[in-house]
């Protein structure tokens, strides 16, 4: 496996993870009505969003590079 490859793999799944991890955290909010799992929610949800855009960036970019 590529370096390339095996990056679009782990932003792949930090990707996953943050999003399950923002849908557990807004779930404990919607349960307990605590706060801080909101807030945890909207940062980790805010993480995944850049994440994302980054993962989008790095394929446009990486594009241009040889394959090896």
């Amino acid at each position: 496996m590529s370096l390339k490859a095996f990056h679009r793999f782990f932003i792949t799944v930090a990707i996953l993870f943050c999003v399950w991890f923002a849908v557990a955290e807004y779930r404990e909010f919607t349960r307990s009505g605590s706060r801080s799992a909101f807030y945890v929610s909207v940062s980790v949800g805010a993480t995944a969003a850049t994440l994302l855009a980054y993962f989008v960036w790095f394929l446009r970019k990486s594009k241009k590079w040889p394959m090896a």
